[in-house]
């Protein structure tokens, strides 16, 4: 039985979410402004909200409402930001316990290697 894929999300074409863009829409729910979020994440305004922009369109839906002087997460994009948090969270973890089985594993190849007899 063939394992089928999950349908995209969003608009057609419009790719994968990355890492990156994740990152910037969090950055921004959580510091409340393009510039204070730009800044901790070293980008300027302008390319963060092409990563939040990706989001937007990646998922079809108005996540953030852009005023003159400000800018405010709709309810969704609260709701999206606090998803990308927890699953950012998630792949930091998985990283975290892969990075540990792998210096394990060159752990025992080491000491295999170093109490092995020598012919």
């Amino acid at each position: 039985m063939m394992q089928q894929e999950c349908p995209p999300l969003g608009h057609a074409g419009a790719g994968d979410i990355s890492i990156a863009a994740m990152r910037c829409f969090v950055a921004l729910w959580q510091h409340g402004s393009p510039s204070r979020a730009a800044d901790v994440m070293g980008l300027s305004v302008a390319q963060l909200g092409v990563h939040v922009m990706r989001i937007e369109d990646m998922l079809g839906g108005v996540l953030v409402r852009r005023h003159r002087h400000f800018i405010q997460l709709t309810p969704a994009g609260r709701d999206v930001a606090r998803t990308l948090a927890d699953a950012l969270h998630l792949i930091e973890h998985a990283r975290n316990r892969a990075v540990a089985a792998d210096l394990a594993v060159a752990r025992r190849q080491w000491v295999t290697q170093a109490t092995a007899p020598v012919v």
